[in-house]
């Protein structure tokens, strides 16, 4: 059905979500407790999602 797609549930209180995939870039949105998303791409450090709730994407870290 879904396959060769890794989704992910947030499992933190909040994860903040980035334009880009660092640090200094602009935090536009931000994942809550139990959220759901699909992962989309890697860069390093960094995975790139796309939320289930209204499909905007961004960058969070792996080490969230």
């Amino acid at each position: 059905m879904n396959e060769g797609k890794n989704f992910g549930v947030c499992r933190l209180s909040i994860v903040p979500v980035y334009e880009q995939a660092n640090y200094h870039s602009k935090q536009y949105n931000q994942l809550l407790f139990g959220e759901h998303y699909t992962v989309t791409g890697l860069k390093g450090n960094w995975v790139s999602i796309q939320l289930a709730f209204d499909d905007s994407g961004g960058w969070i870290s792996k080490d969230q």
